[in-house]
């Protein structure tokens, strides 16, 4: 009896270890400057290291978010774009991209609104190749490049602009 009990229990703990979650809830609130609150009409939440915005609308003005614990797998399309380094940057930055093969590749520029600022098209070889980026506007882009193989977004974050706004080709990495 008492083995079976134990059983019960030990499953029981298991279980509920197994089916726990991890919970985030955001709550948005708005505050005038004479301390009166501010009924909200939407709030728009945009996560960029996962990639998914929501809208939520008055009343219902709190998120839940379910924390995942797990490392999932980035679908390889044949090349790779990599995070510009420094994000955020400052007037400049650079990005990498590497290829399997020769090919045609195309990069464009865009603000989050669509607005194109910049674009390089250019047949590669293939390797590492590193592009310079400069911008004139501080705020966000959305760098899109572009093969036969398929088409990748990255996200990058201007925090100073400068006289120019241009995307060239730096060099092969070997």
């Amino acid at each position: 009896m008492r083995n079976f009990i134990f059983l019960i229990i030990a499953f029981m703990a298991s279980m509920s270890l197994s089916t726990a979650q991890n919970y985030v809830n955001l709550s948005f609130t708005a505050k005038m400057q004479d301390d009166s609150f501010q009924a909200l009409d939407s709030v728009k939440i945009l996560n960029v290291t996962r990639g998914w915005e929501e809208t939520i609308y008055y009343p219902d003005t709190v998120l839940q978010l379910i924390n995942s614990v797990g490392i999932t797998e980035a679908e390889n399309i044949g090349f790779w774009v990599y995070q510009n380094m420094p994000n955020p940057f400052e007037v400049s930055t650079e990005v990498k991209v590497q290829l399997p093969m020769d090919e045609n590749i195309t990069l464009t520029l865009y603000d989050v609104s669509g607005k194109q600022y910049a674009f390089y098209s250019g047949n590669l070889t293939s390797g590492l190749h590193t592009f310079t980026l400069q911008v004139r506007v501080a705020q966000m882009y959305i760098l899109h490049v572009k093969t036969l193989q398929g088409e990748q977004n990255i996200k990058l974050l201007a925090t100073k602009g400068s006289d120019v706004c241009q995307l060239s080709y730096a060099h092969a990495v070997s």
